[in-house]
């Protein structure tokens, strides 16, 4: 009977990491024409995609801080690709990586029942962390840009340079849903073993 609400819990949390990559992606389509019609920056991807986990969860507070953490990593990723840029031909490397470690922390904005200080700071922790790794797919686009700009035409370096933005939407949110998992299936385990100890001994 135990197994019941682990195997609910589960599921629910494999939904919402679907749901959150399907809405990264969606997300940074939406910001990319936004882009293109009132002609703005990469940024406005960065607030769209640290918007999706409280999307996803419909939590206006993890929204919120979710969009801010996008913006203010894609301005601290912009001073990383910099410094990167001088030491890989000119590709800012590690961009949406940074964005990606912001939008991590997102996991520890919002409590769950029962949920415990360790497990959201495990919960963040590993945000940070997934979110740096799997960030990277965004960057990668950069590599393969700069000489499809040079050598092959304007039209493909454009095309590279939107799925590099997709990619950054969707491995961004999976890394974080993971994150999110990862701190509730640890909660549910403490408090697993917290009622082991509680209960009467027969």
């Amino acid at each position: 009977m135990e197994k019941i609400p682990e195997i609910v819990a589960a599921r629910h949390g494999f939904k919402l990491l679907i749901a959150k990559v399907i809405l990264g992606a969606l997300a940074a389509c939406v910001a990319m024409l936004l882009m293109r019609v009132f002609n703005t920056g990469e940024i406005l991807v960065a607030f769209f995609i640290g918007a999706v986990p409280g999307i996803a969860e419909r939590s206006p507070k993890k929204l919120a801080a979710g969009a801010l953490l996008g913006i203010v990593g894609y301005v601290a990723g912009a001073n990383v690709g910099k410094f990167t840029a001088r030491m890989t031909a000119g590709v800012p490397l590690g961009h949406w990586a940074v964005v990606g470690a912001f939008v991590g922390i997102t996991v520890g904005i919002t409590r769950h029942p029962g949920q415990s200080f360790s497990s959201r700071a495990v919960g963040i922790a590993s945000g940070i962390v997934l979110g740096l790794v799997f960030g990277i797919s965004g960057d990668i686009g950069g590599f393969l840009t700069v000489p499809a700009s040079s050598r092959l035409g304007l039209d493909l370096f454009l095309y590279l340079r939107e799925v590099s933005l997709v990619c950054a939407g969707v491995f961004i949110n999976l890394a974080a849903a993971l994150a999110s998992m990862l701190a509730i299936a640890l909660s549910r385990r403490a408090q697993r073993a917290a009622a082991t100890v509680e209960s009467p001994v027969a």
